[in-house]
C-alpha cells in the first residue's frame, strides 16, 4: 500500500497535535482506540497495533498499564519544512539509526510529548528540507 503524502503546515501540525493531546487526555482506552481505527493486534504485555481509520496515518500503537495509557505513537506521511519545525520548537536531538541508514530529528512539544521525523540524509545547514514522515509520540511522566 502505498500512502498519499499530506502537504502540512507548522498552522496545521499544531491542530494535530491538539487533536493528539485529546485522545491522550480522555484516558479512556477503548474510546481511544476508537477514534483512531480497529485493533489490528495486541502484543500481550498491554501495547495494542491499531489500524488507522484515517488514510493520513500509516501507524498507530497505544501501550497500556494497569488500564492507563502509558504512551500513544501516531505516525504518517506529512510533507513539512524542517525549517519550520526548528523555528517552531528550537534545538532537537539527532540519532543515526545504522540498520535504517536514517537520521531522526526529534523534537520536543512538551515534557511528554515529542515529535520525531526521519530524514534520509543528515541536516548539514539546510534547513529548507522537505520531512516526509512524521511521527508524533506521547509518554505518560
Amino acid at each position: 500500500m502505498i500512502n498519499t503524502l499530506f502537504k502540512l503546515d507548522i498552522i496545521e501540525l499544531q491542530k494535530f497535535i491538539d487533536y493528539f493531546l485529546f485522545l491522550v487526555e480522555t484516558k479512556n482506552i477503548e474510546k481511544t482506540i476508537r477514534q483512531l481505527g480497529d485493533i489490528d493486534s495486541i502484543n500481550g504485555i498491554g501495547t495494542y497495533f491499531i489500524k488507522p481509520k484515517n488514510k493520513i496515518f500509516n501507524n498507530i500503537f497505544l501501550h497500556t498499564e494497569n488500564n492507563k495509557i502509558k504512551s500513544l505513537s501516531i505516525g504518517g506521511s506529512f510533507e513539512i519544512i524542517f525549517q519550520d519545525l526548528f523555528d517552531k520548537y528550537g534545538f532537537y536531538s539527532e540519532v543515526y539509526i545504522i540498520h535504517d541508514e536514517i537520521f531522526k530529528y526529534i523534537f520536543k512539544v512538551n515534557d511528554q510529548l515529542s515529535l520525531c521525523v526521519d530524514l534520509y540524509q543528515k541536516i548539514n545547514l539546510d534547513y529548507s528540507l522537505k520531512i516526509n514522515n512524521l511521527e508524533l509520540t506521547y509518554i505518560e511522566n
